[in-house]
């Protein structure tokens, strides 16, 4: 009997200290979204990530379904269309994937005439109850630009690579891009839906030099936020991640009832 206790004692030792290296795996693990955005005019691509054609031909100005990947590191390369797997890249960019995370990579000139893939992170966009989001990204080879939502005076100013993010209440919202030094507009202005609960992002994309310049928008869904808090009665011991103590409780009920019957069987001496 006194090697079945100590067993069970040992099972539930390992049960407690193998539970948060499984929680750990779990988490390194979990897959993210990322989607993928073409603001390369005129460069037709086959894209590839860790060595593998995922898009052949991706068009211009298209916007991928988000895709998921497992957490850590990644390489996305982008050939010609119809160009040999093996040929030099034409734009390559490494980047780090979180687990549970949300991201968007976009393929845009930069402001020397270049080609380079930018990633944003998403994932700390949460968007409050009945509001939505209006994302504006540089991703045009041009210089600074100022950026004015729903014809506000002034605007803000937006650096090549940098973003804006406002909360606006859902609907269409009016966004202008102007010249910082003229206040000239630098493309025509646009009206873009913004949803409830989620985001709009609108890129500036294209070339000043090549006047190509443009606008590219495309909705970030699923943004809502969680509530901070809901009572439940689950405090304390039974909180919610709390698995390894009641796993522990239920192991210990079950020693303790072998005990009880180990008790109650055991001889009784004669007097």
């Amino acid at each position: 009997m006194v090697r079945s206790v100590v067993g069970v004692m040992a099972i539930a030792a390992a049960l407690l200290l193998a539970a948060p290296a499984f929680a750990q795996d779990d988490a390194r693990t979990k897959s993210s979204e990322v989607t993928f955005v073409h603001g390369i005019r005129g460069f037709f691509t086959d894209v590839y990530l860790d060595d593998k054609l995922i898009l052949a031909g991706f068009a211009p100005e298209r916007v991928t379904e988000p895709m998921k990947l497992k957490a850590g590191r990644h390489r996305i390369d982008l050939r010609a269309a119809d160009a040999p797997a093996d040929a030099e890249p034409d734009v390559t960019k490494e980047f780090s994937v979180p687990a549970g995370g949300k991201l968007t990579a976009i393929a845009h000139w930069t402001r020397v005439e270049d080609c380079t893939i930018t990633v944003f992170d998403e994932s700390g966009d949460n968007v409050a109850a009945g509001s939505g989001k209006l994302i504006a990204r540089h991703a045009a080879a041009t210089g600074t630009v100022r950026l004015a939502l729903d014809d506000q005076s002034g605007g803000q100013r937006l650096a090549p690579t940098m973003q804006l993010v406002e909360s606006v209440s859902p609907g269409r919202h009016t966004v202008a891009v102007n010249d910082v030094a003229s206040s000239r507009a630098v493309v025509e202005s646009s009206r873009v839906p913004v949803p409830e609960g989620g985001a709009r992002v609108v890129y500036l994309v294209g070339s000043a030099k090549e006047k190509t310049l443009g606008l590219l928008t495309h909705t970030i869904a699923g943004l809502e936020s969680s509530p901070t808090g809901v009572p439940t009665g689950n405090s304390g011991i039974a909180a919610p991640g709390d698995g390894p103590p009641v796993l522990a409780l239920a192991v210990l009920a079950a020693l303790g009832a072998m005990l009880l019957v180990g008790r109650r069987k055991a001889p009784t001496s004669g007097g």
